[in-house]
């Protein structure tokens, strides 16, 4: 027997997995830009949390998740278009209304939760929309073109209450030079949003980019809900 209860809501021709640990309509909310696979493993993992986790699939990673033009890093795949305020406005005037709605949902709080490139635009979010007030940037791509510069000279919507931040001790190992400055960046962002007065923090995972992607999703949900 299941330790949660799935619902399928469509919205645009799209199916979102919602996962509640609860049957409290007004827990908190966290939304993972992942694939349903991954929501069902948390799911399972963060059972009696208390929450409810509804999984965001069907992006495209180099549009909707990047916040404005910029090249790759990486030889040979082409430069990034930079969609992420279509897409923010998707999600939150759009996909999360949709989702609470249908569900009869009015979370406490919302935390939004993304890997890679989605911890990027979970970070961005802040700057764009006042839902999520806790997130977490899961070895997130804090490399790309000019966003630790943005954060830190651009106004938030709304201050996180609390910010995760992670990365793999190998992340930053590689001859990639854009690539190599992910640690530093990290922590430059994580530095700027706690001097403002977010509670964060910045753990450190063995492993380079591609080892243990969903237990390291799993332990920024758990610090988030904590």
């Amino acid at each position: 027997m299941a330790d949660y209860a799935w619902h399928s809501v469509a919205h645009e021709g799209v199916d979102y997995s919602v996962y509640s640990l609860t049957e409290d309509p007004a827990a908190p909310l966290v939304y993972v830009l992942a694939e349903e696979a991954t929501g069902v493993i948390l799911a399972r993992a963060l059972a009696g949390a208390g929450v409810h986790l509804a999984t965001i699939g069907g992006t495209d990673w180099f549009r909707d998740l990047t916040p404005w033009p910029a090249p790759s890093p990486f030889a040979g795949q082409d430069s990034y278009p930079g969609e992420a305020d279509k897409y923010m406005q998707r999600l939150s005037q759009g996909i999360v209304p949709a989702i609470e709605q249908q569900l009869g949902l009015t979370p406490a709080w919302r935390g939004l939760c993304g890997y890679s490139l989605a911890g990027l635009f979970s970070l961005y979010a802040p700057y764009r929309t006042d839902l999520f007030l806790r997130v977490a940037s899961v070895s997130g791509s804090l490399w790309y073109d000019g966003f630790v510069d943005y954060m830190q000279k651009s106004p938030l919507t709304a201050l996180p209450v609390k910010a995760y931040f992670s990365l793999g001790d190998q992340e930053a190992a590689g001859r990639n030079p854009v690539l190599s400055r992910v640690d530093m960046l990290t922590q430059q962002a994580e530095e700027h949003l706690r001097l403002l007065g977010a509670q964060t923090v910045l753990e450190m995972n063995p492993g380079n980019h591609f080892v243990d992607i969903v237990p390291r999703l799993e332990k920024a949900l758990r610090w988030l809900i904590q």
